[in-house]
């Protein structure tokens, strides 16, 4: 095949590629990401709690990385081990919970502060959608009405409106 150069002229892809008028752009990431985005992606740092903010080139830390948009506060939970609590993010960032400055969220169960990614190996922090299992595991489910609560609005859902909302 041929692709049309600046002047207008056919030449050969691959001619085209080795001058340069074709070629591999980044792919834009949409806005905001998952935390599991955001951890596939390697943009989050657990050694210092920090965020790479990819569209900057720039470090913040978690409160940042949620007020710029590059992470959906929403698309995690925090499971607090202790009161049995599920508070949306920023709930816990408001109960001192999680640290927004620092990118760490404390496991009750042991008092100690982790980095983001242990705390969602240890299940405090919970990706969504998340599975029924999950969801009743960690007392969403409401066994009288048959729904499950959503905790980034405070809303009780029937499963159907839960998986339309992205919570399992």
């Amino acid at each position: 095949g041929t692709v049309k150069d600046p002047a207008g002229v056919d030449i050969p892809i691959d001619e085209a590629v080795e001058g340069g008028i074709l070629f591999e752009s980044k792919q834009s990431r949409s806005r905001p990401m998952s935390i599991v985005q955001i951890f596939e992606e390697d943009l989050y740092n657990a050694d210092t709690g920090e965020f790479l903010d990819p569209d900057f080139d720039e470090i913040v830390n978690l409160g940042e990385a949620i007020d710029r948009g590059l992470l959906d506060p929403n698309s995690v939970v925090v499971n607090d081990p202790r009161s049995c609590a599920v508070l949306s993010l920023e709930e816990s960032i408001k109960a001192n919970l999680t640290d927004h400055k620092k990118g760490f969220i404390k496991d009750t169960s042991c008092r100690e502060k982790v980095p983001l990614t242990v705390a969602m190996e240890r299940g405090i922090l919970i990706a969504r959608p998340m599975s029924v299992a999950t969801a009743v595991d960690i007392g969403l489910y409401n066994e009288t009405t048959y729904k499950f609560l959503d905790p980034t609005c405070g809303r009780f859902f029937a499963l159907e409106e839960a998986i339309e909302f992205g919570l399992i």
